[in-house]
Formats: C-alpha cells, structure tokens, sequence
C-alpha cells in the first residue's frame, strides 16, 4: 500500500509530500490547529482500494508541526490501552485499570481524529484517479 497525505484546512484541502512533515514550515499555519487526513491506497487494476484517516496538525508560532504533541498523546493512549489489555489477561482484573485504558483511548479520539465524510473521500477519489487534482502544498 502506498500513502498519501493531506491537509485539510477550511480553505479547501492540499496535498502535501510524503515524509518528515515537521522539517518543513508552513507559515500560513503558525499557530493554527489544522485537519489533516492519511489515505493508505492500492490499485487492483482499475480498482481502488483505501483508507482514509482524519488527524489534526498543531502548528507553533513559527509554521512547524508540533510533532511531539502528536506523538505524546499518541504514546499516552497506547500506554493506557496497553495497562488495560494486560489488566484484562488477569484472573481477576481491576476495573479502574480497565476503564482508566478505555478512556484513553476514547480521549485520544475524541481530541486527536476526526472522520472524513463522504464528499472529502469523493475528493481524495479523484485526486488518487487523477481526475480532478488536490493541489500540492510545498513547505519551506
């Protein structure tokens, strides 16, 4: 499978190139909390198949991405699903463990993603048959 990225700002979405986002800046972003969509994609012949995935983008004040944000909230709810599936492997589990790993999980969701509807799939449709193209957003 292959990926491909976006943002996807109120202004309409952009492509952006695979690879380390938080070496490049991008200005028009400083300080703004920005949508930003995986798509995981193969081609079967002329049959498309993908995934796309809604996360956000924390820009600091000089147009980075905030990647350490995003990887310590990440690790935070890993680790607290983590304790919860090892809580549940026990003959007699505690609930606390179990509900404190669910709510992780359900924070980071609830904070951290969101779902692409069915017009911002028809989008990256297009873009990924190359019909109709999401422009490429160049950092610097």
């Amino acid at each position: 499978m292959t990926t491909r990225f976006y943002l996807w700002p109120d202004s309409g979405p952009r492509r952006i190139a695979a690879g380390r986002h938080d070496k490049y800046k991008y200005p028009q972003f400083a300080g703004q909390r920005v949508r930003r969509i995986e798509c995981s994609y193969q081609f079967d012949g002329d049959v498309l198949h993908y995934y796309a995935r809604g996360f956000f983008y924390d820009f600091n004040d000089d147009g980075r991405v905030n990647i350490m944000n995003e990887l310590r909230a990440a690790m935070n709810a890993a680790h607290g699903g983590a304790k919860a599936d090892t809580e549940k492997s026990r003959e007699l589990p505690r609930l606390a463990v179990v509900r404190a790993g669910a709510k992780a999980k359900t924070d980071y969701a609830a904070g951290h993603t969101w779902e692409p509807s069915e017009d911002d799939c028809a989008l990256i449709e297009a873009d990924l048959f190359g019909t109709k193209r999401i422009p490429l957003l160049r950092g610097l």
